[in-house]
């Protein structure tokens, strides 16, 4: 795999709470945004923006999963702001929406807590 897109992709995973990541990414590449992209979704085949939706949809599972942290906390630290949106996308990639992740998980614990 290119050294680049290891970069990338370490890169997208730990500052996923940054909101113009991909800007950066291209700009630390010295590369216009539309190349990074497209070079991006040649080699991974899948384009820059899916994968990082999909990495901050991914890792505000494990959030909700592992923590007592809210829905709102949770999608601020995945860099996530419009909770209709991060409902749907969640439930289309879980299959269930993030508060019903949680009780399934948690149970009613939430509820005392």
């Amino acid at each position: 795999m290119d050294p680049w897109i290891l970069w990338a992709r370490e890169e997208m995973e730990r500052r996923l709470h940054e909101p113009c990541i991909l800007e950066h990414l291209a700009a630390a590449m010295n590369l216009p945004l539309a190349r990074f992209t497209r070079q991006f979704a040649e080699t991974e085949g899948v384009a820059a923006a899916e994968y990082l939706h999909r990495l901050r949809l991914a890792r505000a599972k494990v959030l909700l999963e592992r923590t007592f942290l809210s829905v709102h906390q949770v999608m601020a630290l995945v860099g996530l702001n419009d909770g209709t949106r991060f409902d749907d996308d969640f439930r289309h990639a879980f299959g269930v929406a993030p508060r019903a992740l949680r009780e399934q998980v948690w149970g009613g614990t939430m509820s005392r807590r």
